[in-house]
């Protein structure tokens, strides 16, 4: 077996190495390797000469774009807050099941709609249309009221203790029939 001498940077003296081709072609890969590192490096400085002015470019088109918000009366620490806030309520567990509860429901919708549409439509062809007007009038006054008050949560003892109410347990005996009907609809 034949040897060839390799010169160690981090030794100083001359070593004896063996010779065979897998030696020579791990030296030949390793050198790729590091003349890919070099040209890494050298990129990097590149990048690094440039990158004070690309921070300078882009702090100062922060800078405009704050002015140009400040002059148009914008404030832009309420905005952050706002925001910050509004993320915290999306976030939170509580709203996020009432999303989905939300989506779940809007799956159902169209049909629910379709289905009032036609009991609505029905009502009209079997009654006084002035009394389907008055009702649906009625309803849209309602659903815009309760839509002003704050919504709880209400659980069955709370369902309970709402059903004293007079007007509550009118618009549930409404709400009663209208689900009677409605299932006869189903079923045809």
């Amino acid at each position: 077996m034949s040897s060839t001498i390799v010169k160690s940077r981090s030794e100083g003296p001359l070593q004896q190495a063996p010779y065979n081709g897998d030696t020579l072609s791990l030296l030949r890969e390793i050198l790729e390797r590091m003349e890919r590192i070099e040209s890494t490096v050298e990129q990097l400085k590149t990048a690094g000469t440039q990158l004070p002015g690309l921070l300078a470019i882009g702090v100062d088109s922060a800078d405009e774009m704050a002015a140009g918000l400040q002059r148009a009366d914008i404030d832009m620490d309420e905005r952050m807050r706002n925001a910050a806030r509004l993320f915290d309520l999306m976030t939170d567990p509580a709203t996020v099941r009432q999303l989905e509860d939300l989506l779940k429901f809007s799956h159902n919708l169209p049909g629910l709609l379709a289905l009032a549409a036609d009991s609505f439509d029905e009502l009209a062809t079997g009654s006084d249309l002035d009394k389907v007007v008055e009702l649906a009038g009625a309803a849209g006054q309602a659903l815009t009221r309760a839509g002003q008050d704050p919504a709880d949560g209400v659980g069955l003892i709370g369902l309970i203790r709402a059903m004293r109410d007079p007007d509550r347990r009118r618009a549930m005996g409404f709400l009663m029939n209208y689900l009677k009907h409605f299932g006869k609809q189903l079923a045809k």
